[in-house]
């Protein structure tokens, strides 16, 4: 163990020494002294040891100028808060690098818009009525309308035809030619 924790007359002893005691407890503790023996010999001890030490570091800075040791210590900690600074801004990302959003691939949208107009085409064909044998089933209910209702037409502007919903046909070039019709029409309306 320390001998400064187990004595506190020696950390105070040190104190003096040292002379960073307050005025009140060191006029104290020299009142003391001139009348405790031991206490000064404990004290003239201490202030043995501390000369020695001092000579001690005064022979080893005689050897090694302190400049020196300094700027070489100087250079060293220069450089090292240099390289901290280089790497502490190399390593130093933006905000909102630091939350990272997983980009999606440029090609992934004209891929999903592609994707969701087959799975639209596919919903709107398989929403009509179809025979066992694949083809378009025929209503003939009175009570729905076939074509939707609209004014009548102009004379000037193409009458819509009509005879390509009372057949039993599904050909693509006749609903083509049909819906080419209803443009046209759609198109004069406006």
């Amino acid at each position: 163990m320390n001998d400064v924790d187990d004595n506190p007359e020696q950390a105070q002893l040190l104190l003096y020494l040292a002379n960073e005691m307050p005025p009140a407890p060191r006029q104290a503790l020299e009142k003391r002294l001139e009348a405790d023996a031991d206490l000064r010999d404990h004290l003239a001890a201490l202030r043995e040891a501390d000369s020695s030490l001092n000579q001690g570091l005064a022979g080893l800075d005689a050897a090694e100028p302190i400049e020196v040791r300094l700027r070489s210590a100087e250079r060293e900690t220069v450089r090292s808060l240099r390289q901290w600074h280089i790497d502490r801004s190399i390593n130093q990302t933006p905000q909102s690098a630091r939350l990272r959003v997983r980009r999606v691939p440029f090609w992934l949208y004209p891929l999903t818009a592609a994707a969701v107009v087959l799975v639209g085409l596919g919903l709107w064909y398989l929403s009509f009525d179809r025979n066992a044998d694949g083809t378009l089933a025929h209503h003939d209910d009175s009570d729905t309308p076939r074509m939707p209702v609209w004014d009548a037409p102009d004379d000037n502007e193409a009458a819509p035809d009509i005879e390509l919903a009372v057949r039993d046909s599904d050909s693509f070039g006749e609903l083509e030619e049909e819906m080419s019709k209803l443009i046209a029409l759609s198109r004069a309306l406006q």
